[in-house]
């Protein structure tokens, strides 16, 4: 049987998901270019993100096209006419990236490794359900089977890296470290699949479920891609109140668009596993965060104890409330529903409004720094 494609009328989606991957993909190579020093090197950069640019503004453009359409066909030719180009553009840079990026060298890192085994496992589940390789229930007890098989390999992997850990005073080969990365990034979203896997009635909310990861996992490994691997520079810290200030805003957008778009109104389960990718969303932000600030010799540790440990536990708690079998997203009331992410609003509104008057109490007694400018 032929692959399900998006309903026409949702490809609008889609390309929102696309200029998605667009937007990190040039953040990532603004980095290249401010680190690189080799002339060559930054012109071809620069000319990657202007043909980046031009992609994402059409694509933009198509999206308002659809948006005032309504007819299946129609937005069928609208797509074909409008992005064919854009695919043609976007097959080179990625070919051109294989030759020219070190793809024969990051396939040599563990964490490149480790991502790819989990790309090959989700990817070949999402193909044995679109292409109608057996019975429902056969292929979703598979995907179960084959999902779970590896969590409790990588277990068995992470307990040898923590004794090998202990046993070397607290350090671990690179090697190690990249896997230990890998593992702690997909384990909750691994275990989405598996609950999916329980408890939907078709393919179309486990697919959902992967159509959500496959896109971390293959940032993730575009980061072992990189000239320098996957840790960025970290940036110049010049104020901690006023760079956690802003980070915070960040995190708040994030949460305030789970709880209007997935929270607030729907109470289907589709809603219910847009919601748990939002989580996955925020948790990504903290990691990023706290990769910066341990790349930057933890000069906020105040920071980094709120993220570490308030913020990401509370995140785990708002995962694991809709992962629980017991709840019924469409049986939880309204305020069930957004009543753990609020509490973790609340305390990121609390945080800020912290930070704010210990910046203006800095400038009343003469301190360095300003005021953090509202967000």
């Amino acid at each position: 049987a032929a692959a399900e494609c998006m309903p026409p009328a949702m490809y609008f989606m889609d390309l929102m998901d696309i200029n998605r991957m667009i937007d990190s993909q040039t953040e990532s190579m603004f980095n290249q270019l401010f680190q690189s020093m080799e002339d060559s090197e930054r012109t071809n950069i620069e000319a990657n993100l202007n043909t980046l640019k031009a992609v994402r503004e059409n694509i933009e453009e198509t999206i308002q096209k659809l948006s005032r359409m309504e007819d299946d066909e129609r937005i069928k030719r609208q797509v074909q006419s409008s992005l064919s180009g854009d695919v043609d553009t976007l097959t080179d840079l990625v070919e051109d990236c294989l030759k020219n990026c070190g793809q024969s060298g990051c396939e040599d890192s563990c964490g490149y490794q480790q991502l790819d085994k989990v790309r090959k496992l989700i990817q070949g589940i999402k193909d044995d359900f679109e292409n109608g390789a057996g019975e429902f229930e056969e292929t979703k007890e598979e995907a179960r089977r084959q999902v779970m098989t590896y969590i409790s390999e990588t277990n068995k992997d992470m307990n040898g890296i923590i004794m090998r850990k202990v046993e070397n005073d607290g350090m671990l080969e690179q090697c190690d470290k990249e896997k230990l990365d890998v593992f702690d990034q997909t384990k909750n979203p691994l275990w989405m699949v598996v609950n999916s896997t329980i408890f939907s009635e078709d393919q179309n909310p486990i697919v959902a479920v992967i159509d959500g990861l496959l896109p971390l996992v293959n940032e993730s490994i575009e980061g072992y891609c990189q000239k320098d691997g996957p840790t960025t520079k970290p940036p110049e810290v010049e104020n901690c109140n006023k760079d956690e200030y802003v980070k915070i805003a960040d995190y708040v957008e994030r949460v305030d668009q789970i709880i209007q778009e997935n929270l607030f109104k729907p109470d289907d389960d589709g809603a219910k596993i847009q919601a748990q990718l939002g989580f996955l969303d925020v948790k990504k932000l903290f990691d990023k965060r706290i990769e910066e600030l341990f790349n930057g010799d933890v000069k906020c540790p105040d920071e980094l104890d709120k993220l570490k440990k308030e913020w990401m536990p509370s995140l785990n708690k708002c995962m694991a409330e809709f992962m629980n079998s017991n709840k019924q997203f469409s049986n939880m009331t309204r305020l069930e529903r957004i009543q753990c992410t609020k509490e973790l609003r609340v305390a990121m509104e609390a945080r800020r409004a912290e930070l704010l008057q210990k910046e203006l109490e800095a400038i009343e007694a003469g301190g360095a720094g300003g005021a953090p400018e509202e967000a």
